[in-house]
């Protein structure tokens, strides 16, 4: 394992390695207990990083849907600009439609709430 200054990213509260995860679970002497925590230590970070692309596809999707319209915009330039695979954007969504439908759906909600506050 390699201390914080040799090139390896560590983060307060998030283990850095498999031991890390081991070491930050309470303690316990079932062995199905401890794999399960350690496990569940070690998705926190792609979990995070699931819901940072998510939120990553969002924004460069109302961008491009902003400027170029829907018939412009693909998912493969949708990918490009959030910084994501294709696939992923597809895993997420299922289609450029089911996309679009979704962030229509969060802009009405946050219009209706901006509209409610004023009300």
């Amino acid at each position: 394992m390699s201390s914080p200054g040799e090139g390896s990213a560590t983060f307060p509260g998030f283990p850095s390695g498999p031991l890390d995860a081991v070491s930050a679970c309470t303690v316990s002497h079932d062995p199905v207990d401890l794999a399960v925590q350690v496990f569940s230590n070690l998705n926190i970070n792609t979990v995070r990083a699931d819901q940072a692309a998510a939120a990553a596809i969002h924004i460069a999707a109302m961008e491009l849907f902003a400027e170029r319209g829907d018939a412009e915009v693909t998912v493969r330039r949708i990918a490009s600009a959030a910084g994501v695979s294709p696939a992923l954007v597809i895993h997420h969504y299922g289609s450029k439609d089911n996309l679009r439908a979704v962030l229509e759906e969060r802009v009405a909600a946050f219009v209706e709430s901006m509209l409610a506050e004023l009300a």
